[in-house]
């Protein structure tokens, strides 16, 4: 038909987002517009079969779908696509499969479940396990006070063994050195036994020994003397604290409360005096009897320390007098060995 004698009518287009006018999606020369729209002016494009057969039948269009179906305005449904995947065989035989794949799976399902619930009995018991080691851990770590205790007390009764072994080995070093220096002390008297007899002592030293011992008898007397005068000295010091501390000062502070209660009931009256009196008299004798009891300390100070130099040189005299006599008895002794050897 030639193109100048095409009048294709207007189509009735549905205006909505799921009808897609055809011409829209072709392209084509706009010299054969009207050819193209007295073909494909009243085409849409709808998203499935359904939508298409409602436009088909309200707006009097033909409609397809991208899988080729097709309805007119007369409602004819023609076309369509025959997938060859989803054949009703292979569905049986995939619902087959997947039935038996679920029947294993359930029951693989269930297996782990068993094995699950095995697992926590395990837990369970491992668990309980462990909680009985815990406790016996705490129990041995508790008792293991004892233990330790025990240990620091063996550890230091060992430190204290070696310190006394330490001590004894000193000891047995000093013993030592002293059986040598015995040993040669020994031998010198050895030597001096088989020399000439000769006077162990000078006639100064024996003078000096009866000195000594004249002194020593001096300082013994004059330390019984020092100690009674210190006995005194300190019994009449006692006799004075408990008088000071039991009498004076109790009877002080009387007179004192009681000089301040007449001074306030008669207002500085004769009461008054005669009380100020008696506290200062108590006031003197409590000075008289401090002043006796710090001269009596200062005696008693003195005789301590002359009792100290007394014990000090009658010590040094005793010493002496003592080394004195073991250097004479040695010699007596020597010399009785020494007759009796020529015997």
């Amino acid at each position: 038909m030639p193109l100048n004698r095409l009048r294709p009518r207007p189509a009735n287009i549905p205006k909505a987002s799921d009808a897609v006018h055809l011409l829209q999606k072709i392209e084509y020369d706009r010299a054969y517009e009207a050819a193209f729209e007295q073909v494909f002016g009243k085409t849409i494009v709808c998203p499935n079969l359904q939508v298409a057969a409602g436009y088909a039948r309200s707006h009097g269009v033909s409609a397809i779908t991208p899988e080729g179906d097709r309805a007119d305005k007369r409602g004819a449904l023609t076309g369509g696509f025959v997938d060859p995947r989803s054949s009703r065989i292979d569905a049986i035989r995939n619902v087959a499969k997947w039935r038996n794949e679920y029947e294993t799976q359930k029951n693989r399902s269930e297996e782990l479940r068993r094995a699950i619930e095995q697992k926590d009995q395990e837990i369970t018991r491992a668990v309980g396990e462990l909680q009985k080691i815990e406790q016996r851990r705490l129990q041995l770590e508790n008792s293991y006070g004892p233990l330790r205790q025990e240990l620091r007390d063996r550890s230091r009764e060992l430190q204290n063994k070696r310190d006394a072994l330490e001590a004894k080995q000193r000891s047995r070093a000093n013993v030592e050195s002293a059986v040598h220096d015995l040993g040669e002390q020994l031998s010198s008297y050895e030597a001096e036994l088989g020399s000439d007899f000769a006077a162990a002592l000078t006639p100064a030293e024996e003078q000096q020994l009866e000195t000594l011992s004249a002194q020593v008898q001096d300082l013994r007397r004059r330390y019984a003397e020092l100690s009674t005068e210190r006995s005194e000295l300190e019994a009449r010091k006692t006799t004075l604290e408990v008088e000071l501390r039991e009498n004076l000062r109790p009877r002080l502070d009387q007179l004192t409360a009681q000089d301040v209660e007449n001074g306030n009931n008669n207002g500085g009256g004769g009461g008054g005096n005669g009380s100020s009196m008696r506290l200062q008299e108590r006031q003197h004798e409590l000075s008289r009897a401090t002043e006796a009891l710090t001269a009596i300390e200062a005696k008693l100070r003195e005789a301590e320390d002359a009792i100290e130099a007394a014990n000090t040189n009658l010590t040094a005299a005793e010493q002496q007098n003592s080394d004195k006599k073991k250097s004479q008895e040695t010699l007596a002794q020597a010399i009785e060995k020494h007759s009796k050897r020529m015997e």
